[in-house]
């Protein structure tokens, strides 16, 4: 049992106890490490018009490396009136990206997530609604709940059981898919290189009739995801997706996939 401050005061908490009690608590946290701008009022004027739909925030372990409100102010910052947060199996950050949201005038948040299926590339998903909210929680915490912690097992199924409200984009890039499917390692499922032209064309194949069984269930709620890695044939797999789009009737999302507010020493890594 921990101690109470009433019957257990504070001068006389042995060391390896004091990190339980209230006193031993800052009052506030530790600042960042690195501070924005002051946040912006309101979204500054530019062009053309874009919102970014694939963010990972630094709750997304491993993979991002900016705040959610540094991500959110950066947005407004540079003209864009809307934001997704889509870190990877979890709605950790948008709780930070909804109160950074909220202080600037006309930029809107939007609440999703990425998806990494077992039989299947990532999905990214958006909640349109209070209620598509509501399954998106439900259908995280039913992967959660499969297994162990700080990991989510989710198939292609449990998504279209909890879709309804929900738009999606698959990410033909998403390089994790295999080695989840055939029991890699964690760090090998975490660190994948997402838009990568290698991971698309292994996935070209299967994700014709994939994209069409989502087309099937989503209707016009289910896109594909484009990206440009900057690797080594960007415009070939550029082109393979937009053959894949005209196949399957899919039309294109273009994406980002931002991990990171600014490319500051330190902050970057390669994908």
């Amino acid at each position: 049992m921990l101690p109470n401050r009433e019957w257990f005061p504070s001068l006389f908490v042995p060391p390896c106890l004091r990190a339980f009690c209230p006193e031993a608590m800052p009052e506030t946290p530790n600042p960042k490490l690195t501070r924005l701008l002051d946040p912006p009022t309101e979204v500054a004027a530019g062009e053309p018009d874009y919102a970014e739909l694939d963010v990972a925030t630094n709750f997304s372990f491993l993979r991002g490396a900016s705040h959610p409100d540094e991500l959110v102010f950066t947005s407004a910052m540079l003209g864009q009136r809307a934001m997704a947060v889509t870190d990877v199996n979890t709605l950790a950050g948008v709780v930070r990206a909804h109160a950074a949201a909220k202080q600037v005038k006309g930029f809107r948040l939007v609440i999703g997530a990425r998806l990494q299926l077992t039989d299947a590339p990532d999905l990214l998903v958006w909640a349109t609604d209070r209620a598509a909210y509501g399954r998106l929680c439900r259908l995280l915490t039913l992967g959660k709940r499969r297994t162990e912690k700080g990991e989510c097992l989710l198939s292609l199924q449990d998504f279209l059981d909890h879709s309804q409200g929900m738009l999606a984009a698959l990410d033909t890039g998403a390089g994790g898919t295999e080695a989840r499917r055939h029991g890699g390692t964690k760090s090998e499922q975490n660190i994948s290189d997402p838009g990568s032209t290698s991971c698309l064309r292994a996935f070209v194949p299967p994700c014709l009739d994939l994209l069409r069984l989502l087309r099937d269930a989503l209707g016009d709620r289910i896109s594909l995801a484009a990206c440009c890695p900057y690797g080594s044939d960007d415009v070939g797999a550029l082109h393979e997706l937009d053959e894949l789009s005209r196949a399957t009737h899919v039309p294109l999302v273009a994406t980002n996939h931002v991990h990171y507010h600014d490319a500051a020493p330190g902050r970057c890594r390669t994908w």
